[in-house]
């Protein structure tokens, strides 16, 4: 009953934020009424659908026009209640009821024993519906006098760690056993909810992931067997090492061999650019330097940004040059990014040529109503994640990390673990893949996103460049890429 109580609370906040001129008291004298005359869980929230998605504000009419029709399904197409947002707005409650149900009752009786207002609890499921956070974990560390807001930032500490060593899995080749003993650790204090054979599940995805990049990598950067073959000769084993050698040597004209020399020689791609480009490696050391001084935050401590420094001066310094510091041009390099550019299938992955879909090439970034409408599977796949597409319903379901993302075509609320989030725009079908607006994918993703002239760089972090200031390097940028 305990359970009950706080799910009708969870449901009473959520839709107080849409009908503020409703009070408290009514909900929930309301709802219990209901419950007492054997309405069901279910009946509520279609109650509360019709309430949400119609024009009709008072839920006594709704409840006489469903004892009238005897159907739900009559009474959504009496009020004109758009089928596809009706579905998703009940599938919204019926993960909120999971989360909810998820929860022992122990935990509720130990929340009224140390008083929790029902306020307090609701906020407690939220949070752990939100992030799919193991509601048991989450209950304890806040009896050890935590708050359920460190615990949030601990799981999404432990997103950040599985995301970058998924990253590190598929380009740097780390071995299975490595990549599983690793991601053991990171899901050992139990943050993420369980469920059976979670590590192997995810280390079986991961690996069909990585040879699936591997494979597209090989065959968009055009290596043949015999720069294979002369890679392993010299010790360069990492397949992705390999393409990246590959398209440095064939988009700048230089010897394939020259290339992978260098790469083994200095161990960075950005040296190894600076090298066989013959760019001053001031001009690099000082745009990385200006990423440090210029961030907004005040919170990033850059600590792989000043080991990359640290690197491009041990190296220089080993060879006896002196690094001058007179230095105006801010440099770029691709390996930090996934790129895409409006009307052209080609993209790249931190360095890594591909086609945006391989087995369509009309497939492209376009421009609709002043929006840049991006292919949603590319870039969820290009970060690890998987897309699920149900033809009967036109909904895509992306899964990210411990997030997962429905959207329908043609609809504007997109569901974030459950959550309602509304976009100005909806997505849409084009040349048989789903796409979205940039900036509402991107930051589906949790992901940032920089546009200037049709390029779009997406990364982790935020883009130093300025479209302002940094307008010949943008036109260099497309100029390398894309033309």
């Amino acid at each position: 009953m305990k359970k009950v109580t706080a799910l009708l609370v969870v449901f009473m906040m959520v839709f107080m934020c849409a009908l503020p001129t409703i009070a408290t008291a009514q909900y929930d004298s309301f709802e219990q009424k209901m419950i007492k005359r054997g309405y069901t869980q279910e009946d509520i929230w279609n109650i509360n659908a019709m309430l949400y998605l119609s024009e009709e504000n008072v839920r006594e009419f709704i409840l006489q026009k469903y004892q009238e029709l005897k159907s739900w399904e009559k009474v959504r197409e009496y009020y004109g209640v758009d089928a596809k947002k009706y579905e998703n707005y009940i599938k919204g409650m019926k993960m909120r009821q999971e989360t909810l149900d998820a929860i022992p009752d122990y935990i509720f009786d130990e929340m009224e024993d140390r008083g929790w207002t029902q306020s307090e609890i609701t906020h407690f499921v939220n949070q752990t519906n939100i992030l799919t956070i193991n509601c048991e974990y989450a209950w304890q560390e806040c009896k050890k006098g935590r708050t359920i807001e460190e615990v949030v930032e601990e799981k999404k500490a432990v997103n950040k760690q599985q995301s970058e060593l998924a990253s590190e899995f598929i380009y740097k080749n780390i071995s299975v056993e490595e990549y599983e003993a690793r991601l053991t650790e990171i899901l050992a204090h139990d943050v993420v909810r369980k469920t059976d054979n979670l590590v192997a599940d995810e280390v079986e995805r991961m690996v069909q992931q990585r040879n699936r990049e591997h494979q597209r990598a090989k065959e968009q950067c055009g290596i043949t067997e015999n720069e294979v073959a002369y890679c392993e000769a010299q010790g360069l084993t990492n397949p992705m090492d390999m393409y990246q050698a590959k398209d440095i040597s064939a988009g700048n004209n230089v010897p394939f061999e020259e290339v992978v020399q260098t790469y083994l020689e200095v161990g960075i791609w950005s040296v190894v650019v600076i090298e066989v480009l013959n760019i001053p490696p001031e001009e690099y050391i000082q745009h990385l330097e200006s990423i440090i001084a210029n961030d907004p935050s005040g919170t990033d401590d850059r600590s792989q940004t000043k080991e990359m420094i640290q690197q491009i001066k041990d190296y220089y310094s080993k060879n006896g040059e002196e690094l001058g510091q007179d230095v105006h041009k801010k440099a770029f390099d691709i390996d930090n990014y996934i790129a895409l550019m409006v009307g052209s299938s080609k993209s790249y992955v931190y360095g890594v040529q591909k086609q945006i879909d391989e087995q369509n090439p009309d497939v492209s970034v376009f421009v609709e109503h002043d929006r840049s409408y991006v292919p949603v599977r590319f870039l969820t796949e290009s970060y690890g994640g998987s897309v699920e597409w149900i033809e009967e319903t036109q909904t895509v379901n992306l899964f990210f990390g411990d997030s997962r993302i429905s959207l329908t075509i043609g609809e504007k609320e997109l569901y974030v673990n459950g959550e309602a989030v509304i976009s100005d725009v909806a997505p849409v079908i084009r040349n048989g893949r789903t796409f979205l607006p940039l900036r509402v994918c991107v930051n589906a993703l949790g992901k940032q996103a920089f546009y200037s002239n049709g390029l779009i760089l997406v990364s982790d972090l935020q883009s130093d460049l300025d479209e302002t200031k940094d307008g010949k390097l943008i036109e260099e940028i497309i100029e390398t890429y894309y033309k």
